[in-house]
């Protein structure tokens, strides 16, 4: 992507220079080029805040908008483009009007400024927009401006540069499967133009299931797959010639692949044959980057060889290996099953998908997904299923492509699963597979255990060889959004989020779409969205901790972010430095400083923080905690534990008894000075939790634990999960080790009463056919009314239960797998 950007920035200062004269200005943000008489229509890319980016080489963020002004005001002026450091301090004006030109393939919009302190030029900037199909949004591979340079260029990808996709390429498949079984898939080839020297000072323009990037030098027509472009030629009507477009797929026939791609332009010789083009793949494995050779044409057919690793044998069905570490994802166990989740984002859509294989019902043959509304059971094909396990980063994802035509925006369904880890056994139907629909493009979070293969633990030992565990703040259910100051930063303020957490990738929340695996990223709000998403770093870590004079503090990294603005050849990585405060309860981040590709947050939190022994007021049962109290009577029964006929009392004035706050336990531990029966051990922990519940635990000593909310006020801890689940099994009461409370032994009794009445009940309405053939009916119609239940996501216990019954209708057991 560095040397994409150099070569474009490049080719745009070129272009600037020699074929300024030959610009066509369009009008309305809307240019007709004069080849093929197409209208690129850039509209869309007005931004209601603006887009906002930093600069490769200067600690300046660049402030504009595409076909309208910025929202907000640069040297109490209305503008479309300003520069300002991070501080907000000093602006400059690059961009009072604009102008969208074309020039041989290349649209640009031309900014004017303010003039440039002595220089006589005023300041300027060039948007350089190159034809992006791979998304429906659009994104910067970023901004050069050399120091004290007037002139500032940013490269923009987009669809909106690009020509139609002709409607016979849509359902061509970028893979081809031999009769063994291996799949190739040439995905990794799509989103570039692949250049070939051809004859006679010409060369061929390549592009692979998607027609050619149009752009500088790459000007061929709609749909064009091969294009010959003759570099010498002075009219822009004959400079590029069609030599092939992609209708038919890869073949594969004795050992061999192949490709292709047949053109309407008409062979120079007596025949009338017309041009094609076929390409020979040829294993490498050594081929990190391949590219084709142009061999020779024979009988008007050009031919090429292309030598890559993608055309090798060694990818195996639903995995997928990276070679820089070894580490490798195997998700075959998820195959054959059918998954069924609702949109976040559009719940009137339920979507059904399956891992490596074809979908079942209600889907189509050969579905990988397919989206079903709930209003009119409408189905539409979401993408084709390949298993084709792959990697961004270091995130595994599966992409589906080819779905059917999206009437919105004129392109196919795709659907893309994202595999995020989660190794924390709290998966649920709300969290497992979070699906969200944006324009044609489906989008799936789908948590597993499989996908942790970068994963670690959130344990670290510090310098004393203390073992510090920040497992207690990894967020299940949200994310933590950092606090940023106004002051310090002030255009990091809303509408910017910064979203983190602790140990794993963020939890996909409606609208929030970061890169799969992110455990930081910057985004921007619009109109209730997340937009602008800025991945900070995936949550594949390095922890250190560091205790000094007994107070301890834990720096956490994460690695692999986007490429990072200011050194193209980094990516950004994100530092959280979590230190004691006893008053944050749990805690969140704070933005700490932005300094090149390193985003600093500080994490005040109390679970770093030492036990401290607290006490209670003389005259009463009341603890107190900085300035906070809770009564001790509002625990147990009036600050009581019963079992059996033995007693706890945490308020008696008779046992001697210690106060202690754990805070990385998030609890308050009392020992009591008192002998139960031959224990003389005993403790009684009162703990943070939304739930509330009381078990006791006999052993060797008597523990009473106590699951209560006022803790967590006392604590100033928001919510905490149930810890009971945490407890190891010889923590557990065996059942003849504990005698039954008499409320328990009260209600069982009740519950075996009311067993015996109602088989009583069963018995004499059996016995009476007329009875038993009302009741039957009853239950007959009470199902018919029941059986049409509307799923909005699929309890999902680690990966299996969002497993459907194919074979059979809705029934009860349906009802219960499934969250309403």
């Amino acid at each position: 992507m560095e040397l994409e950007f150099f070569l474009i920035v490049m080719s745009l200062s070129f272009r600037t220079a020699l074929d300024l004269k030959k610009d066509i200005e369009g009008k309305d943000c809307k240019v007709t080029e004069p080849i093929y008489n197409y209208t690129f229509d850039l509209s869309p890319l007005r931004s209601e805040l603006g887009y906002h980016i930093s600069s490769n080489d200067q600690p300046e963020l660049f402030m504009f908008n595409v076909c309208g002004s910025l929202p907000k005001k640069c040297n109490n002026q209305s503008v479309l483009a300003c520069v300002t450091n991070h501080s907000g301090e000093q602006n400059k004006i690059f961009g009072f009007k604009e102008k969208l030109l074309w020039n041989d393939g290349s649209l640009r919009l031309s900014y004017v400024g303010e003039k440039c302190g002595s220089t006589g030029k005023n300041f300027s900037m060039n948007i350089l927009l190159h034809c992006d199909y791979s998304d429906t949004k659009s994104d910067f591979l970023g901004v050069f401006h050399e120091s004290n340079s007037c002139e500032a260029n940013v490269v923009m990808r987009t669809p909106y540069a690009c020509l139609p996709i002709p409607n016979e390429m849509k359902d061509v498949k970028c893979s081809v499967e031999s009769p063994s079984g291996d799949v190739f898939n040439f995905n990794l080839l799509r989103n570039s133009n692949h250049i070939a020297k051809g004859p006679n000072g010409t060369r061929f323009v390549i592009g692979i299931c998607n027609p050619i990037l149009y752009g500088h030098e790459a000007g061929c027509e709609e749909g064009t797959s091969v294009c010959q472009h003759k570099q010498n030629e002075i009219e822009l009507n004959k400079r590029y010639q069609n030599m092939g477009v992609m209708s038919e797929g890869f073949k594969y026939d004795n050992n061999v692949i192949s490709l292709t791609m047949s053109s309407k332009e008409v062979c120079a010789n007596a025949t009338g044959q017309t041009f094609s083009s076929k390409f020979i793949f040829e294993c490498d494995n050594l081929a990190t980057s391949s590219y084709p050779t142009y061999l020779a044409t024979i009988d008007c057919i050009h031919m090429f060889t292309w030598p890559t690793n993608i055309a090798c044998k060694t990818k195996k069905s639903c995995q997928v290996a990276d070679v820089t570490s070894g580490v490798s994802f195997d998700f075959t166990s998820l195959a054959g099953i059918q998954y069924k989740a609702t949109a976040e984002n559009n719940t009137e859509d339920v979507i059904y998908f399956s891992i490596c294989t074809p979908s079942k019902e209600p889907c189509l043959k050969e579905s990988g997904s397919c989206v079903v509304t709930n209003k009119n059971q409408l189905r539409t094909l979401a993408g084709h299923f390949n298993d084709h396990l792959m990697l961004d980063g270091k995130n595994p994802y599966l992409l589906y492509e080819g779905g059917e035509i999206c009437q919105r925006q004129g392109q196919t369904f795709t659907t893309r699963i994202d595999f995020i880890c989660s190794n924390d056994g709290m998966l649920t139907a709300e969290n497992t597979a979070i699906v969200i629909e944006d324009g044609c493009s489906i989008v799936i979070h789908f948590k597993t255990v499989l996908a942790c293969g970068f994963i670690k633990n959130c344990i670290v030992k510090s310098n004393d060889d203390q073992e510090i565990d920040l497992s207690p703040l990894i967020n299940y259910e949200g994310n933590y959004e950092a606090t940023v100051d106004e002051k310090k930063f002030p255009n990091e303020i809303a509408p910017v989020h910064y979203l983190l957490n602790v140990c794993r990738p963020l939890n996909s929340k409606y609208t929030l779409n970061c890169h799969g695996s992110a455990g930081a990223c910057r985004t921007v709000e619009k109109e209730g969205r997340h937009e602008e998403e800025l991945n900070l770093g995936h949550p594949f870590y390095s922890m250190s901790a560091n205790t000094i004079k007994g107070m301890t503090e834990v720096t956490m990294k994460y690695f692999n972010g986007e490429t990072c603005l200011t050194h193209r050849d980094e990516n950004i990585t994100t530092s959280i430095k979590f230190i004691c405060d006893e008053h944050a309860g749990l805690g969140n981040p704070i933005l700490e400083s932005i300094e090149n590709c390193l985003y600093s947050f500080i994490f005040p939190t109390n679970i770093l923080c030492n036990e401290k022994i607290v006490e209670i007021s003389n005259n009463s049962c009341v603890l107190l905690v900085d300035g906070k109290s809770v009564d001790l009577h509002l625990f147990g029964d009036n600050g009581k534990y019963t079992f059996g006929n033995k007693t706890i009392d945490i308020c008696s004035k008779t046992e001697e008894k210690f106060y202690t706050i754990v805070y990385k336990e998030s609890m308050i531990r009392i020992e009591l000075n008192m002998q139960i029966d031959n224990v003389i051990d005993v403790e009684v922990r009162l703990i943070c939790s939304s739930n509330k519940n009381v078990s006791i635990m006999i052993d060797e000593h008597i523990l009473v634990l106590d699951e209560n909310s006022l803790i967590c006020s006392l604590l100033n801890i928001k919510k905490q999960k149930s810890s009971t689940s945490n407890m190891s099994d010889s923590t557990k009461i065996p059942d003849d080790d504990v005698d039954q409370s008499k409320s328990f032994a009260l209600g069982y009794a009740f519950l075996v009463v009311i067993v015996i009445i109602a088989f009583l009940a069963i018995y004499l309405v059996i016995r009476h056919p007329e009875r038993r053939e009302i009741i039957f009916n009853l239950v007959k119609f009470r199902s018919r009314r029941t059986s049409t239940v509307r799923y909005s996501r699929v309890q999902l216990n680690e990966e299996s239960l969002l497993l459907e019954n194919n074979n059979a209708g809705l029934n009860d057991s349906d009802d219960d797998s499934i969250l309403m």
